[in-house]
């Protein structure tokens, strides 16, 4: 049952010309809130909850009675679209449905029953239909096509007309009165009683064949067939493609027949075969065969071998030593000097030390994956030498006037040597190095437009005479000059450009506020914080130009705002509250008294409209009836209660059926000590 509805306002305060105090479009929105909230309105025809909904849809198209939901007018309504399905559907009955417009699916295992449970169409497994009825199933067609790659019957097919398999196909089973069979392929049972070959004699292929005779024929004689058979006796002997010929089969346990035209039965040869290995049933005593050392030592003679896939070693991380040479985790480790004359090795992998005396090296780079050091006696380049993908040298030269010019040809320390001893000999002053290219002589270093002379340092030439750069003078840490540009430190002279610090501005200023705040400053220069007092113009700053909350009772002083600041008439009364009259003005009122009352067990008390009634039930049963210590006015809107219980987990209980008088109690899981109740009407 849902929370009804009932109006708030019993005293009618909401009516024209009254004064609405926000209590009560508090209280009456509250009550909406709570008949419409998480609980539930229900339309069920009980006080406050309003009649039930019969009828639904913009024409009331949709019926809904007792027994029956159903359209106002047949074949009218849809139950979802296309494009908006319900979910699932659950029918406890029968479905009458006219027609069916989309693939319909059967979940799991479920059956699609017909009349009753023994005739039924589902799936009892993925991949699988199975169809069973108790009587039969009837299939009229002008053609049955089945393409199964397997149709298993396990009773009896009876067929009127001509059944044909396809090429390929196969029928098995037990099959009688079979007519004309084109062709059969049979691979069990047996055949009793019939002529095979009769009329036309071919090649046959049986489990069983028994025969009085075979009257002067020869089977397979011109064409050989395969025979199976489960009994078949050679009265002379037996050849198998044309190989040995078998004249009988011996059952002898020792063999000493040793006859090589006759088989042996498998209890034969494990009888035999027993015997031997009994014994040479130990390595010993199998190695002792023809092993001169015996023990458990493998021994084979000189020029015989062992072959096999694997060699494990027998003590874990010993590893396999074949004549002192150690194989161990993939490894192989030489006791001396391991010589591989005239042989070829590949695929060697990753060699930690190797000492190659002798012999070429060719077509291989070394140092390709990781560079390493190498030492040679002598290391002969055919075509070119490259050193770390930087230009490739063709040769080496010693050629002291180093005439040839090469950028691809390396040149001998002599050469070099012999070659700038012959240059520093002609330019070896300071003048014979300027000269080369300075046009002024002399020791003036000159270099042309567009060159650059890059150095940290310049020195005065004489003490104290600085140095001066294009009518500049640098000297002793000051500039003395006309400079464009930014500098750091004292400056002597006129400058011009912008500044990076200064002390001052060079004329001092105010600053003047006009409009809704006003203001003059004293006189300022930059050389310290400027403050001043602004007023603000009278009607500058009105409620929409404030932030919400952003004057407080704090910063209000006191007995600031009188009533006729607020336009209200008059002070008002002790105890008076202003309330909002709704058009920016305010009114004094008098709030609502609260009766005082001393809370019992059991009660009662009215604030204004609101009625409160409490108390506690001890042991309560299903079905109580539960009555107030007195009466709500006009109805009991809500009740909450409390369980009070001392054993184990309070039972499960609830109250309805809400009177102004009382209430009932429903214990739907046993027994409580008891519950405490709040109700709350009016």
């Amino acid at each position: 049952m849902g929370t009804g509805y009932t109006r708030n306002d019993a005293s009618n305060n909401i009516a024209t010309g009254n004064v609405i105090n926000a209590a009560d479009l508090d209280g009456e929105f509250d009550a909406i809130v709570t008949a419409f909230g998480t609980s539930g309105h229900t339309h069920d025809g009980t006080a406050a909850e309003g009649g039930p909904v019969t009828v639904v849809g913009p024409v009331q198209d949709f019926v809904v009675s007792a027994g029956e939901i159903k359209p106002k007018t047949t074949n009218t309504l849809d139950i979802g679209t296309a494009s908006l399905q319900f979910k699932d559907m659950y029918i406890d009955g029968i479905a009458y449905i006219d027609g069916i417009g989309e693939d319909v699916l059967v979940a799991t295992d479920k059956k699609i029953q017909l009349r009753d449970t023994a005739i039924s169409i589902n799936s009892s497994t993925d991949g699988q239909l199975d169809i069973d009825a108790d009587g039969e199933v009837e299939i009229a067609t002008g053609t049955l096509d089945v393409n199964a790659t397997t149709t298993d019957i396990s009773g009896t097919l009876t067929v009127g007309g001509t059944l044909t398999a396809s090429s390929g196909g196969s029928l098995t089973g037990t099959w009688s009165n079979l007519g004309t069979v084109t062709t059969v392929d049979i691979n069990g049972g047996t055949v009793d009683g019939a002529v095979i070959g009769g009329a036309s004699a071919a090649a046959g292929t049986f489990t069983t064949l028994t025969a009085t005779s075979l009257n002067s024929t020869a089977v397979g004689n011109s064409s050989a067939s395969t025979g199976a058979f489960t009994t078949l006796t050679a009265s002379t002997n037996l050849n198998v493609n044309s190989s040995t010929t078998i004249t009988g089969i011996l059952d002898e346990d020792n063999m000493a027949s040793d006859s090589a035209a006759k088989l042996a039965t498998q209890q034969s040869i494990k009888a035999y075969v027993d015997s031997q290995v009994g014994t040479a049933d130990t390595l010993t005593e199998v190695l002792g065969n023809g092993n001169s050392t015996s023990g458990t030592n493998i021994v084979v003679t000189s020029g015989d071998s062992i072959t096999t896939n694997t060699i494990s070693e027998t003590t874990s991380a010993s590893g396999v030593t074949v004549d002192s040479l150690l194989i161990k985790d993939g490894g192989i480790t030489a006791a001396g000097t391991s010589t591989f004359a005239g042989q070829t090795i590949s695929n060697l992998g990753t060699v930690t030390t190797a000492n190659i005396d002798g012999g070429t090296i060719d077509g291989t780079n070394i140092g390709a994956s990781s560079a390493g050091t190498g030492a040679f006696t002598t290391l002969t380049a055919s075509t070119s030498l490259n050193v770390n993908s930087s230009t490739t040298i063709t040769g080496v030269l010693d050629e002291d006037n180093m005439a040839s010019n090469s950028a691809e040809k390396l040149a001998t320390q002599q050469s070099i040597k012999a070659y700038v001893d012959s240059q520093v000999d002609t330019v070896d002053t300071l003048a014979e190095v300027l000269a080369i290219g300075n046009s002024t002589g002399g020791t003036n270093v000159v270099v042309t437009a567009g060159d650059v002379l890059t150095t940290n340092t310049i020195n005065e030439t004489t003490g104290a005479s600085g140095v001066t750069i294009d009518g500049v003078l640098l000297k002793d840490s000051v500039v003395t000059g006309n400079v464009t540009g930014n500098l750091t430190g004292n400056v002597t002279g006129n400058a011009s450009g912008n500044a990076g610090t200064a002390t001052k501005w060079a004329t001092a200023r105010t600053i003047t506020l006009t409009g809704n705040v006003t203001g003059t400053s004293g006189d300022f220069d930059g050389t310290g914080s400027l403050s001043f007092a602004t007023s603000i113009a009278a009607g500058a700053v009105d409620t929409d130009e404030l932030a919400a909350d952003s004057v407080t009772a704090a910063k209000i002083d006191d007995n600031a705002v009188g009533a006729a600041a607020l336009n209200v008439s008059g002070n008002g009364t002790s105890a008076q509250v202003l309330a909002s009259d709704g058009d920016g003005t305010f009114s004094w009122v008098t709030p609502l008294a609260v009766s005082s009352q001393t809370l019992a067990t059991n009660g009662s008390t009215n604030i204004g409209s609101l009625q409160l009634r409490w108390g506690f039930v001890s042991d309560p049963t299903n079905g109580d009836t539960v009555s107030f210590t007195s009466a709500f006015s006009t109805a009991c809107l809500n009740v909450q209660t409390t369980a009070s219980h001392s054993g184990a987990a309070a039972a499960g209980f609830a109250v309805n059926t809400l009177t102004t008088s009382g209430f009932d109690v429903q214990v739907s899981d046993g027994s409580i000590d008891g519950f405490y109740y709040l109700a709350i009407g009016h």
